[in-house]
């Protein structure tokens, strides 16, 4: 039988880590300050992480990883094989350092999911509005990016990806992309 096995730790007292190469899930604070005990992971694909600041890392497969409240650091796979990184909420990732980071995103394979952020809050009670992908420059709504240091080693020129919902050309919402210095519409689900 196969199928797609998720775990989601979203009542997770504190902040965890969540490892599917070593199938393991422990709480960073010790002496289980999560409430989650230590779990064995085993043929899971997908994890939702709790409100906290959370490590997630993926394994071989394709992996959806969602990191939830807090600043999250989310590992895709060594691999060629679509990972997937969801954002639901502006609330789930920060504007400044406190942003989510996204480690070994493969531009043209791997995808950032921000389908579930309405991109005009202005029409929030009317309808969900996508955002529109602009590259380099900002514009009203719409998702765009700029190469610069954004983990805080400026041994590596990484990518910090924008996002504006009410329409003041300013983020509403940041995501830093670690390792990778250009992308473009095909790695992002608006």
């Amino acid at each position: 039988m196969t199928g797609i096995d998720k775990v989601k730790y979203t009542s997770a007292a504190a902040a965890i880590t969540v490892d599917l190469v070593k199938g393991t899930a422990t709480s960073r604070e010790g002496k289980d300050a999560a409430k989650i005990g230590t779990d064995t992971l085993k043929g899971v694909e997908n994890v939702i992480a709790g409100d906290y600041n959370d490590i997630v890392k993926g394994n071989k497969v394709a992996n959806v990883l969602t990191g939830g409240l807090g600043s999250d650091d989310l590992y895709g796979g060594a691999d060629k094989v679509k990972d997937v990184f969801v954002f639901k909420a502006i609330t789930e990732s920060k504007v400044g350092t406190a942003r989510d980071k996204v480690y070994n995103f493969i531009a043209k394979i791997d995808k950032i999911d921000l389908s579930g952020i309405d991109a005009n809050t202005a029409t929030a009670k009317t309808d969900d509005q996508a955002f529109l992908f602009s590259g380099t420059t900002a514009q009203a709504n719409s998702v765009w990016y700029k190469v610069t240091d954004a983990d805080g080693k400026t041994a590596t020129k990484d990518i910090v990806v924008y996002a504006d919902v009410d329409g003041n050309t300013t983020a509403d919402f940041e995501i830093g992309l670690i390792g990778v210095t250009s992308i473009n519409a095909t790695g992002f689900v608006l």
